[in-house]
């Protein structure tokens, strides 16, 4: 999609979008809606959609405001990043980019607000440690890491930090893709615990806090993995696990539903969890036959 004069005054008049996705383009707000958006201090022409930058022109300066009336109890509360005051113009690139990112990840904290205020609050406390983190996956150049998307970039450390997981509409909200999170989660797992044990056993934690599991029915249920040993019908170590954590919860009596497993935990279908818990159910019952002819 390319030759508009829409925003010619910012864009040019040949303006191609610039979205890694090509099926994005067709909702790319250069073309379908507001336009790009300017940063009045540094200048910068952003696209609200995606954050890819587009260019520059001579900064305004005028005063960062928030624009959602409806978000004032939450900027209020204990820990919040709300922008003051006028910023530098002297700031230098860095700071400039480490203030973008601190607004980027303000900007999500109202989508996360309406399914878990405490989560918002927890991620708003490590933004600082979110943004180390991400200046030092920048810096070892790893690949995932190396998108222009802040947003992307910024929700998958937070979650990775703080164990937890947001439902499809939260997704929805923060025009994300619940996949692309869910594998850059994968790759953050893998750094930090490259013994293969430990990823797993961090995934069994993440996924059963999500669906509200308690860390010691989680554990017990990690440790009978390991010692069965069952396989999976699904290649998808997410489905796996969701599978059997619903298989051993059933065992020990702790309720909780398939549901509650493929509408909470991202990358889990309803159609991939019942293949695996099916097959999950044959395994157990030709197990338990083989262990009653032995017996006999």
């Amino acid at each position: 999609m390319s030759a508009t004069t829409k925003y010619a005054d910012t864009l040019g008049s040949d303006f191609n979008c610039r979205s890694e996705d090509s099926t994005e383009e067709a909702n790319c707000p250069m073309f379908v809606g507001s336009g790009p958006e300017t940063d009045p201090y540094s200048g910068i022409i952003t696209c609200p959609k995606c954050g890819i930058e587009l260019g520059s022109e001579t900064p305004t300066g005028e005063e960062l405001y928030d624009d959602d009336p409806d978000d004032e109890e939450y900027a209020g509360s204990k820990g919040d990043y709300v922008a003051e005051g006028p910023v530098r113009t002297d700031e230098t690139p860095r700071e400039n980019r480490e203030r973008r990112l601190l607004v980027a990840l303000s900007e999500m904290l109202p989508a996360i607000k309406t399914h878990d205020t405490k989560l918002a609050i927890e991620i708003d406390d490590k933004k600082y440690e979110i943004i180390e983190m991400l200046y030092k996956l920048e810096d070892a150049k790893v690949p995932a890491f190396q998108i222009r998307s802040f947003k992307t970039k910024l929700l998958s450390i937070a979650l990775f930090l703080t164990k937890k997981e947001l439902p499809p509409t939260v997704y929805i909200d923060l025009k994300q893709k619940p996949a692309n999170i869910a594998q850059m989660i994968d790759i953050l797992t893998q750094l930090d615990s490259p013994h293969e044990d430990n990823q797993l056993e961090s995934q069994f934690t993440t996924i059963g806090r999500t669906v509200g599991v308690p860390d010691s029915i989680t554990n017990s249920a990690y440790e009978a993995y390991l010692e069965e040993k069952p396989y999976s019908a699904v290649d998808d170590v997410r489905v796996t696990i969701s599978a059997w954590l619903y298989h051993y919860c059933k065992r020990v009596k702790f309720r909780i539903s398939m549901k509650d497993l493929y509408t909470k935990v991202s990358g889990v279908s309803r159609n991939s969890l019942s293949k695996a818990v099916d097959s999950l159910q044959e395994q157990l019952r030709n197990a338990q036959i083989q262990t009653e002819v032995i017996e006999e």
